[in-house]
């Protein structure tokens, strides 16, 4: 074998190897941010269901099982705001401090056994579905 024909078949593996390595990435970047974008739909969708869990257990004043579900829907609203800091969305993470905030009313209520824990709950709800609008595509 010559060194000509060596560097053709060198030449012609390093442009394979070019070639699907272009294949393979191209349409990943649009890929990462419909699931980035799925995740955050998922989590908006988990802190909802979880208040709205929250206000029927507290309209049948069932305290207990509406503070556990006000802390529930605190541990998604954590997660959705860490997800929007990591993706750059600082103005959507700062949003979220203020459901968050509302939700820590809310179960400081629900705990003191106060009715008012669900118009705390319900302005939790109205503050999330304001400030960290997801449209559905």
């Amino acid at each position: 074998m010559t060194l000509k024909k060596l560097g053709i078949i060198v030449g012609c593996l390093l442009l394979t190897f070019g070639v699907g390595w272009y294949v393979g990435a191209s349409g990943r970047t649009a890929l990462s941010v419909q699931l980035n974008d799925s995740a955050v739909r998922a989590d908006v969708a988990e802190v909802r269901a979880a208040i709205l869990d929250a206000r029927l257990s507290l309209t049948a004043a069932n305290f207990g099982d509406a503070r556990r579900a006000v802390q529930r829907a605190q541990v998604f609203a954590e997660r959705l705001q860490v997800r929007l800091r990591e993706t750059g969305q600082s103005d959507r993470a700062g949003a979220m401090q203020n459901v968050i905030t509302r939700l820590s009313d809310a179960d400081r209520l629900s705990g003191a056994l106060d009715a008012s824990a669900s118009d705390a709950a319900a302005e939790a709800l109205r503050t999330l579905e304001a400030s960290v609008p997801v449209a559905a595509q």
